[in-house]
């Protein structure tokens, strides 16, 4: 049984709000950070699968399952917490920059 994270992105409407007649500097794509972002060693196990060249399991957070992209998001809100509102909003991955 998968629980839920209880956690909610910001939805487009609000980042698009904020930035609304203001200069966008770029925006940084964190793609990568999910392969950065290690699981717990308990929960490995559970992600094992089989392949043609035997059991494989992940070790590092899963791109589009359950819980993913709220843990994603919540550890890159906390890692800019310093810069929200004013510099940036993340979006799960997206890191627009004024």
């Amino acid at each position: 049984v998968t629980i839920q994270h209880s956690g909610v992105p910001p939805y487009t409407d609000q980042i698009a709000e904020q930035f609304a007649g203001r200069a966008c500097g770029g925006i940084l794509d964190l793609y990568v950070g999910y392969d950065e972002r290690g699981l717990d060693e308990k929960s490995r196990n559970y992600t094992t699968f089989q392949t043609l060249f035997g059991a494989h399991r992940l070790i590092t957070l899963p791109m589009g399952w359950t819980n993913s992209v709220p843990i994603f998001h919540d550890d890159v809100t906390h890692i800019l917490q310093p810069e929200i509102p004013d510099t940036t909003i993340p979006f799960i991955d997206d890191v627009p920059l004024r």
